[in-house]
């Protein structure tokens, strides 16, 4: 039953982390499952491969599996495994209404408006950089700028 307050507690807090999908995901439910909970190497390999080739978000698939590797196959498992899904997929949505609802609120707000005006160049800088990392390799293959 610890394993189950654990792996219920990890998944509400990296619902709440992460924003995002596919493999942003990994690396937070490994430190959850392998070094947490203690789920074998084989189990884990077994897990990212199934997630990898089965089509569908994986994050959530993820969430999913980690609630029947937390009870060990036992059979409260299954209701685990629904309840670490409804955490991965319930937070998010819940965490963007209320973002949505006070932006509704906030938009007339004289500091909202400067400050969305200052950040528009900051993210279009940060994403002229991710540009010019992603595309320095093509055009100048043996340069390396990030060792």
């Amino acid at each position: 039953m610890i394993s189950a307050l654990v792996v219920l507690l990890g998944c509400l807090i990296i619902s709440i982390v992460i924003f995002g999908g596919a493999q942003v995901f990994i690396p937070y439910f490994k430190i959850l499952l392998v070094d947490i909970l203690k789920v074998s190497d084989k189990d884990w390999d077994a897990v990212l491969s199934i997630a990898n080739s089965t089509p569908g978000v994986f994050g959530l698939k993820l969430g999913f599996v980690s609630g029947y590797l937390a009870a060990n196959g036992e059979w409260w498992g299954w209701i685990l495994m629904i309840l670490t899904y409804l955490i991965v997929v319930l937070i998010p949505i819940t965490i963007i209404i209320l973002i949505f609802n006070k932006y509704q609120k906030m938009k007339t707000n004289k500091f909202m408006i400067s400050f969305l005006k200052i950040m528009r160049p900051i993210i279009a800088g940060i994403l002229i950089s991710v540009v010019i990392n992603l595309g320095m390799p093509l055009i100048v293959p043996f340069v390396n700028f990030n060792n």
